[in-house]
């Protein structure tokens, strides 16, 4: 277990520029809720998009799906070439036989 008395990971001035690089708390949220949505968008079509493309890697935007591929390699390469930001678009692999999980 992780001893939660240790020093924090970063210090202010990190956090300051972090939170700066990202453009301000008002870009950071901005960008939060920019891929929330994509992913709200990715929950609500993934059973459609398991028809489609099973045993796909797909990446979906906040309009759809954005490329659908073999392997995670080739899906992020064509996303690159869309020129997306991190905020735009999320990845999943739609696995026809998924196994099941007990908790």
């Amino acid at each position: 277990m992780p001893d939660v008395t240790s020093e924090p990971v970063a210090g202010e001035a990190e956090v300051r520029s972090l939170i700066e690089d990202l453009g301000g708390v008002e870009g950071f949220m901005q960008s939060h809720e920019a891929f929330h949505r994509v992913v709200l968008r990715m929950n609500s079509e993934r059973a459609s998009l398991l028809d489609q493309h099973p045993d796909k890697w797909v990446a979906v935007g906040a309009h759809g799906l954005l490329v659908a591929a073999d392997s995670m390699e080739k899906l992020l390469e064509e996303v690159g070439a869309l020129g997306l930001g991190n905020d735009e678009f999320t990845v999943e692999y739609l696995d026809s036989n998924p196994s099941d999980l007990i908790l």
